[in-house]
């Protein structure tokens, strides 16, 4: 009897403890989930439109550039969809965290991809700090690439910090006074400029399966119908990947024949401000069909809820069907004495729209492949 109770006795301690044993075992998995859990829920958190770009400034001023750069991407995929008013910023900072990596060209596609959201339709998202920002950083970026030997990136990073800056004109302005002479005529060839327009599509965030939707703002901007009066119809508006006067992308597009006289423009939206001192645009384009075709630029004054087109028809052939249309002129002193003169008010005018207008004519194909802002300090 005595050794019955002893086994039973035993056995009863040794249950306990494997039962104590399991529960403490339970209780550090717990922990250690909660744990995770937590720090998982730090580190998402860090991603929200709220507070990512604290995250990422303190990453940054800490020299943890791949943790910037992740917060950066985490904030671009988390984020709510519609929520796009922070993908410029967020765009930037990665921008910054990647060239801290040393990782130039990456870097340059994330700030293009901030231009191509600050430039137009959220031209009034940025503060004038982040443009400021943007604008400094793109300038250093685009010199550092001129002393790595890349002169086409550094000329993408010298655009994307003008558009950027919020007012082209006054960028060239600033740049063309900072930097030295050798160093300029290695960057542009043809003067200071600014590309208005990258012919091509940025990669838009991807956002988890709730919020997935195409990124339509980082896709390069088609040329739309802005007035037709000759009945023609817009057929087919896109990039052409190798249909540049150099092989490289630009836009096309295609129109049927006209049926009856009038305008007939057809243009790609821009935001560029009026500065008061003089500068250029210039645009090169070619049609399939040879015909007469001529630019115009679409003037906005928003107090005055006004758009006033002026068209130019004085292109220069430039051999295989390519016309080059060069508009130097002091748009701001043009336009307020336009202004004056007709009753509306000027203030803070900007050029809207950038496009060609064309004669009646049969059906036709059309390539733009330049649209640049310039300066130049030689007398006009």
């Amino acid at each position: 009897m005595s050794n019955s109770v002893t086994c039973t006795a035993s056995g009863s301690v040794l249950t306990w403890k494997w039962i104590a044993g399991v529960w403490a075992l339970v209780t550090l998995a717990v922990l250690g989930f909660m744990f995770f859990v937590m720090a998982s829920v730090r580190e998402v958190n860090q991603y929200s439109t709220l507070v990512f770009e604290q995250s990422a400034r303190e990453a940054l001023n800490a020299y943890n550039y791949s943790r910037a750069a992740r917060i950066c991407s985490g904030a671009l995929r988390t984020g709510i969809s519609q929520r796009n008013d922070y993908w410029g910023l967020a765009y930037l900072l990665r921008a910054e965290a990647e060239d801290g990596e040393d990782r130039p060209l990456p870097a340059l596609s994330d700030l293009q991809a901030s231009a191509r959201l600050w430039g137009r339709k959220y031209y009034d998202y940025p503060s004038r700090e982040q443009r400021q920002e943007a604008a400094k950083f793109g300038a250093e970026l685009g010199l550092r690439l001129v002393e790595s030997g890349d002169i086409p990136a550094a000329r993408h990073a010298m655009s994307a910090a003008g558009i950027c800056s919020g007012s082209p004109a006054a960028y060239l302005y600033e740049q063309n006074a900072k930097i030295a002479a050798g160093i300029k005529s290695s960057l542009w060839s043809e003067g200071p400029a600014v590309s208005l327009i990258e012919f091509k599509d940025f990669e838009g965030p991807k956002h988890a399966w709730w919020t997935a939707h195409e990124a339509e703002d980082l896709l390069a901007p088609n040329f739309v119908c802005w007035v037709e009066d000759q009945g023609r119809t817009l057929q087919r508006s896109a990039i052409d990947a190798t249909g540049s006067r150099d092989g490289g992308p630009c836009a096309t597009f295609e129109v049927s024949p006209s049926t009856r006289n009038g305008r007939s423009y057809y243009c790609a939206k821009v935001h560029v401000p009026l500065y008061p001192k003089p500068f250029g645009v210039r645009i090169r384009a070619k049609s399939e069909v040879p015909s007469g075709f001529g630019v115009f630029l679409d003037f906005w004054f928003d107090r005055s809820k006004k758009s006033a087109p002026v068209p130019y028809t004085d292109g220069k052939d430039l051999g295989d069907g390519w016309r080059e249309f060069d508009i130097y002129r002091d748009f701001y002193s043009e336009r307020k004495a336009e202004a004056e003169k007709n009753g509306y008010d000027s203030t803070d005018g900007i050029i809207s729209n950038i496009g060609l207008t064309l004669e009646p004519g049969p059906a036709n194909r059309f390539w733009v492949d330049k649209l640049d802002l310039y300066i130049t300090d030689a007398p006009r």
